[in-house]
């Protein structure tokens, strides 16, 4: 009879504990039923950005964009997913709040395989605090802090943004093989400092997951964009307490870098898609729950 206590009291125990700790991972709270995963992609993809940025008006601010789309430039070789914390207009008045990331991903379907393959994925990102306006690049180390699960989570300085991409570095591309890319983040606003109110609720932060081209593994950036530009920037929208996946793809009506491509469309075969298309993404979703190692 002791036994059957004892195991009834664990019962109890891993029943009180087993929901919170669920609750507390991005795959048990921002992951869609495999059955919605393609319309998040398309959504993030359509839908107008939920808040502007502060102090930038590129056209990226207002709706979601694809760039080069599956065409990567001549005579580049590398990709890579980011993502973007931003202050949302007219400013966030919350003080004591960080933005907690992880599992910063990138996808390629390949025109080969018909597979996607995953090309980076890291639990922590890499990152700086960016100028808001990104003018001149100009960036610094961003006030970070690694959280219990390996994660990062940021406080984001007045007049500052984030930028990050996976700690892995930059992928190779072959720019025959692509008939899609895609990338996610999840994140969440945690307290700063649990001494101080939680003022979560009065938040205003941003973010988005998009993607760029590099000409090569290691291409510094350069002002008149000769070294990297983006494949496709995803929807803006608020940040919560609750975990949030924040994706980005190449599927659009048409891509918008049209000088960036006009070189590299001559190589690439006469059925090669520029942008992934909706029929495509529907039947054949990034596997975005096998990524945190779900059904």
């Amino acid at each position: 009879m002791k036994r059957l206590s004892h195991l009834a009291s664990l019962s109890l125990l891993l029943a009180a504990v087993l929901p919170a700790l669920a609750g507390d991972l991005p795959l048990a709270s921002a992951l869609p039923a495999q059955a919605d995963v393609a319309q998040l992609f398309i959504d993030d993809m359509t839908l107008p950005n939920a808040i502007r940025p502060v102090k930038i008006d590129y056209e990226w601010t207002f709706a979601p964009r694809v760039g080069s789309g599956n065409i990567i430039p001549k005579d580049w070789s590398h990709a890579t997913m980011w993502g973007g914390i931003h202050t949302g207009r007219p400013g966030n008045p919350a003080r004591n709040v960080r933005i907690q990331i992880r599992d910063c991903a990138l996808w390629v379907l390949s025109r080969k395989t018909g597979q996607w393959k995953l090309l980076q994925h890291s639990v922590s990102p890499e990152g700086g605090a960016f100028a808001e306006d990104f003018k001149g690049n100009v960036n610094t180390a961003a006030a970070a802090r690694t959280e219990a699960d390996g994660s990062l989570s940021v406080r984001l300085e007045p007049g500052y943004a984030y930028h990050f991409w996976p700690s892995s570095g930059r992928a190779q591309s072959d720019p025959a093989d692509i008939a899609g890319l895609a990338s996610v983040f999840f994140a969440r606003l945690v307290v700063d400092d649990p001494e101080l109110p939680d003022d979560r609720g009065e938040a205003v932060l941003v973010g988005s997951a998009g993607g760029d081209y590099w000409r090569s593994l290691d291409a510094e950036w350069k002002a008149d964009w000769s070294n990297n530009h983006d494949w496709a920037i995803g929807r803006i929208k608020r940040l919560t307490s609750q975990w949030q996946a924040f994706t980005g793809c190449t599927h659009g009506r048409a891509i918008q870098n049209v000088e960036w491509t006009v070189s590299a469309k001559a190589a690439l075969p006469a059925d090669f898609s520029p942008v992934l298309d909706e029929d495509t993404l529907r039947a054949n979703p990034p596997p975005l729950r096998a990524l945190l190692g779900q059904p």
